[in-house]
């Protein structure tokens, strides 16, 4: 009770102040925030003037007056032309700092030709006030943009409150570049809120980036269950795949969603944006450099040719449905007995096909690789008949079953179930596909079919038998 009364703000603040200036317009808030940079450039000026010459400074002539105050004018409108004032104050972060820098670094260039162009020489404004005008015009507003930002986080409801109840708390590993940028990115963004940095450089440990503090990796499981941590940006693109195996075990048992930078973000920029992160995959995990497929030998049996997947919601199968949609089929039928997930197969792959077809439409000369024909179809693999139809009404040609179940503690509390699926299923596909004259038929097998332990690799070792009967 005693902190939410510590972290309660003003009443001139929270009642007044701050409800009034949010409802202004934003060339209102324009206008105070000019009108404050020139106040606060005139005093940096009139500081110089005094602790230069050891008085309380006043110019001795309207004339000198007038070239005095053309210092703050030329300051707001070099920050008005930099863009500092369509910054949004609160996340103005390392952007805005670099643009105040520049503009007034500007203005003090201009100011001295001013002064060289009238008739006052440097006598009557000393060379040290320059530069003095500058660093403390500098530090004066870089300071004011600070400390706004910081009333408008601490006290404005939408700002703290919301990120603090609505936001993913989220990891970012790796200290570096790329780190930086997705911390800036963090900083803007009203969905997730940046909690902590992990880095392999223990020199960087307990040290504060952003307003949070650079752990060691080991920690990670500490860090996740004191912060109810929910996603893991892998910002270090030189991390072993040791650590990054060692990274995925410690956070298995978690809920927690590991995600990494494309290796594709730096060709197309050298900024990284959240946009650029994947979900952790095999290739970012293997051990070995991974062996790149025979495109020629895929598309033997797949390009201009109607290929069906069973299965075509679940893990496997939706993948597999992708690889085979870049092969350019002539038809694909997806078939699942998941209502929910062969929806979404099936929209993510038309979204595709539509992306396709956009790009073919702006070259000169269209490939029509996306005029493909995606067919969804609901139904069990264990119903005949409808396998019967589907083969012969769309004339499938290539047949990849990656129907079955595959979660092995499941399987073993559902055994018959299992069975029935993995088995009885795999076989009735396999005879559906013969009698429709099925040119190719694949079964998406599992290494748990070697030497079974459990009955999901035993039902799949069997499903391999039946269909090494039927092919003799």
């Amino acid at each position: 009770m005693n902190n939410q009364e510590e972290k309660k703000p003003p009443v001139v603040l929270d009642g007044w102040i701050l409800p009034r200036l949010l409802g202004l317009s934003r060339y209102s808030k324009r206008a105070i925030l000019m009108s404050i940079d020139f106040v606060l450039m005139t005093l940096a000026l009139w500081s110089a003037f005094s602790l230069r010459l050891g008085v309380w400074y006043w110019p001795e002539s309207l004339t000198l007056l007038l070239l005095l105050l053309a210092a703050p004018v030329i300051g707001v409108l070099c920050l008005h032309y930099n863009g500092v004032y369509k910054l949004v104050t609160r996340f103005s972060g390392t952007r805005g700092t670099m643009k105040v820098f520049v503009a007034l670094g500007v203005t003090v260039l201009i100011w001295c030709l001013v002064i060289y162009m009238s008739q006052y020489t440097l006598s009557n404004v000393p060379r040290s006030v320059i530069v003095m005008f500058g660093l403390f015009s500098i530090l004066l507003v870089w300071g004011s943009r600070h400390f706004l930002s910081y009333l408008l986080r601490r006290w404005l409801p939408s700002a703290s409150q919301t990120l603090s109840d609505t936001s993913v708390p989220v990891v970012v590993y790796g200290v570096g570049e790329a780190g930086h940028q997705l911390a800036q990115e963090l900083t803007h963004s009203r969905s997730y809120k940046l909690v902590a940095f992990l880095d392999e450089d223990a020199s960087l440990w307990r040290q504060i980036i952003f307003g949070v503090r650079v752990y060691n990796p080991d920690n990670v499981g500490e860090l996740v269950e004191r912060h109810d941590v929910k996603e893991i940006y892998l910002a270090d693109s030189g991390l072993p795949k040791r650590r990054k195996r060692q990274l995925m075990k410690n956070v298995a048992p978690m809920q927690v969603e590991v995600k990494a930078l494309s290796p594709l973000h730096q060709l197309a920029s050298s900024k990284v944006m959240l946009s650029d992160l994947h979900h952790i995959g095999l290739d970012d995990l293997l051990g070995r450099t991974p062996v790149p497929p025979d495109e020629a030998l895929l598309a033997k049996t797949v390009q201009g040719r109607t290929v069906m997947i069973t299965g075509a919601g679940g893990s496997i199968g939706s993948e597999l449905a992708r690889q085979v949609l870049a092969l350019q089929p002539k038809r694909l039928v997806l078939y699942e007995r998941s209502e929910l997930e062969l929806y979404n197969i099936e929209y993510e792959l038309s979204q595709e096909l539509k992306r396709l077809q956009a790009l073919e439409n702006a070259q000169t000369e269209p490939k029509q690789s996306s005029d493909i024909d995606l067919v969804p179809v609901l139904g069990c693999v264990l119903n005949k008949d409808l396998l019967c139809k589907t083969i012969r009404d769309y004339g499938v040609q290539t047949f990849y079953h990656a129907a079955a179940y595959k979660h092995v503690p499941l399987v073993e509390e559902n055994p018959f179930v299992g069975v029935e699926n993995n088995v009885f299923g795999t076989l009735t596909a396999a005879e559906a596909a013969e009698d429709g004259d099925v040119e190719l038929f694949v079964l998406i097998s599992t290494d748990k079919a070697v030497r079974p332990t459990n009955i999901m690799g035993a039902s799949k070792r069997v499903a391999e038998i039946f269909c090494q009967a039927l092919d003799r």
